[in-house]
């Protein structure tokens, strides 16, 4: 700069200016340098792990320009680094950044987007096909759905037929009559409205009042044991009616535990019997025959829910069905025929995993052998099964003979409630 005379000063600041060039393009040279390596290291990896997620051959191509021009950029450092101080300055004269590394830089930048933009389209395509796959699937799932919906109908169906058919051959093998079981208690009870609701001086039954208020009807209701009530008297009017006025108080037992209520409340399997009888004496009325009584009460379990633990039961079945067969024999024999059955009920109680049962009987005083066989039928089969079975029975009579039944009475398993119609 001395040498430079009067111009020193122009001199000094083109040197300034030649020294700072030197100076930005060895920085920026660097710079890009730095930086283009940690780029060219992070696409490197990054290409390692995904090479086997992309291996289409125009990924291939991609990577490929990727590794040739990371290579060159390498070379071209690396001449770089290797160069004397004086060459290297000579070299960020003529080759500034933005000719010589920046062009390299650009074109390696280029090349990642490439690839990037393939990974994109491969991601894309991939999604695509996930979704037409996942929409086959559901289509499959739904289809399949719908087989399996179609398979549990018809296979419920043929449960159905299946359980309709073991049951209407236990029905005739019981001798049961569905007339005699299927008595509407709602019909019953209007025809019971329609006797005893014109009387002037005497009024229908209060089934509130006389029956359910009383406290020998508690007893037996909270009792937690198997337990027997008897709800007796005399109907005196209309004279020529052959019903009882206390059977109102049978068919409120069953309407409210046919609808799930009544004294056992739910989980607890129920049973009835109702008067079928013409309304007039004119009519001869036959007697009852207990094995009848029995036979329905059989039937009533087997038709319910519970049944469907014996007709589903293929050894429970045809035990069921095989005694059955053995039974026609004691027809004739009407005391042991229905003394058998009663230690059937008593199994079918187990078989069916009953654990409660409520037995309704209306008028067992029209039942052959009279209200004390009925009583002792029924206290042996309280006697035969773990099961608790309440059991609410009426009768249209003043009095009758519980001699041999004063030990159930004494105990408190039986218990009396009489009620007159001209009280």
């Amino acid at each position: 700069m001395k040498g430079a005379g009067f111009g020193s000063g122009e001199a000094a600041y083109g040197a300034l200016s030649l020294f700072l060039v030197i100076a930005v393009n060895k920085d920026k040279t660097e710079d890009f340098v730095d930086k283009m390596l940690i780029e060219l290291r992070q696409q490197y990896l990054r290409i390692k792990m995904l090479k086997d997620v992309y291996p289409t051959t125009q990924m291939q191509e991609y990577t490929g320009v990727l590794y040739r021009l990371g290579i060159k950029f390498l070379h071209e450092t690396v001449r770089y680094c290797s160069m004397g101080v004086l060459r290297r300055l000579r070299y960020i004269m003529t080759w500034p950044p933005s000719i010589g590394v920046e062009n390299k830089v650009s074109e390696i930048k280029d090349a990642i987007r490439e690839v990037e933009r393939e990974m994109r389209a491969l991601d894309g395509k991939r999604l695509n096909k996930i979704e037409r796959v996942q929409s086959s699937m559901d289509h499959e799932q739904k289809a399949s759905k719908a087989t399996l919906e179609e398979l549990s109908a018809i296979f419920h169906a043929q449960q159905i037929r299946t359980d309709n058919d073991r049951l209407d051959s236990l029905r005739r093998l019981l001798h049961v009559e569905l007339e005699d079981i299927e008595i509407d208690p709602e019909n019953y009870d209007t025809r019971l409205e329609d006797t005893f609701s014109r009387l002037r001086r005497l009024p229908p039954l209060d089934v509130d009042a006389q029956v359910q208020s009383q406290p020998v009807f508690a007893e037996w209701k909270q009792a937690k044991v198997s337990s027997i009530i008897l709800l007796h008297g005399a109907t005196v009017a209309p004279k020529q009616t052959s019903y009882s006025w206390l059977s109102p108080a049978a068919t409120r037992m069953v309407r409210e535990s046919r609808d799930g209520g009544g004294i056992t409340g739910h989980n607890s399997a129920f049973a009835y019997h109702l008067c079928h009888i013409s309304d007039t004496h004119a009519i001869p009325q036959n007697e009852i025959s207990p094995s009848v009584v029995i036979s329905g009460i059989i039937y009533q379990i087997l038709k319910s829910d519970y049944g469907k633990q014996i007709l589903r039961n293929e050894q429970h079945y045809t035990a069921l069905q095989r005694k059955l067969e053995t039974f026609d024999r004691l027809i004739s024999k009407p005391t042991a025929h229905s003394q058998k059955l009663i230690g059937l009920l008593a199994q079918v109680f187990v078989n069916a995993r009953i654990q409660k049962v409520l037995i309704v009987v209306d008028r067992i005083d029209r039942v052959r052998g009279g209200i004390s066989r009925v009583l002792d039928l029924l206290a042996s089969l309280v006697e035969s099964t773990t099961s608790t079975v309440k059991i609410f029975l009426t009768a249209r009579s003043r009095k009758f003979d519980v001699s041999d039944l004063r030990d159930w009475l004494d105990s408190g398993r039986l218990v009396r409630l009489a009620i007159d119609q001209d009280n």
